[in-house]
């Protein structure tokens, strides 16, 4: 008896799985790492890399298009180049996706750091995590397990709330300094830019 794909996600848990994984949980850490290293030169770091992630995005796009296969990437370097080169492309995939888990565990402690509870400030002593944040960054992890072994449809949903969360502080900032923000504040950040990059930055 053959298998047959289960076609269960919707458009908009979708929408949020893709962007979670353009995206994921380390997007700010990335930018305080990247501002705390450059200072607002950062800004062009990240200009930079929008311009090489849009074009392999592109790329992915037309492939997916083009080849509506299941398997995705995997199969893409079976099409290009053979079995051999799919087989080694799929488990390079599944390697890489696995670790995501336990990163995204290590993540996701880190952020209940910051709660405003003393317990939740002895997860992470700002270099790495406490033994009670390792125990913590396991139990999510097989909480993540959890999720997505028992149904895709509850994973879509908590996948969805999580990353929605995760957008949520860009979000509440953006409305909150829409309303100061004028031309001579664009004027005044661009100049800290470029007195930046006149320095010894990197």
């Amino acid at each position: 008896m053959k298998n047959k794909m289960r076609r269960e996600m919707r458009t908009f848990a979708l929408t949020m799985t893709g962007l979670g994984s353009i995206i994921g949980s380390g997007w700010l850490f990335g930018s305080w790492k990247a501002a705390s290293v450059a200072g607002p030169a950062a800004v062009y770091s990240w200009l930079i890399g929008m311009v090489l992630i849009l074009i392999i995005g592109l790329t992915f796009a037309e492939l997916g298009s083009m080849f509506p296969a299941a398997g995705g990437m995997v199969r893409y370097g079976q099409f290009s180049h053979g079995s051999l080169v799919g087989f080694i492309t799929g488990w390079a995939n599944w390697i890489a996706i696995v670790s995501v888990i336990p990163v995204e565990a290590v993540a996701s402690t880190q952020y209940l750091s910051s709660w405003n509870f003393s317990w939740a400030h002895q997860l992470y002593d700002g270099n790495e995590l406490t033994a009670l944040g390792l125990f913590i960054a396991a139990l999510l992890v097989f909480v993540y397990f959890l999720l997505n072994y028992f149904t895709i449809q509850l994973f879509a949903k908590v996948n969805s709330m999580r990353y929605l969360n995760l957008l949520s502080p860009h979000v509440r900032s953006s409305v909150s300094l829409q309303p100061g923000f004028t031309h001579i504040t664009l004027l005044m950040y661009i100049m800290a830019v470029l007195c930046q990059m006149a320095g010894p930055v990197f």
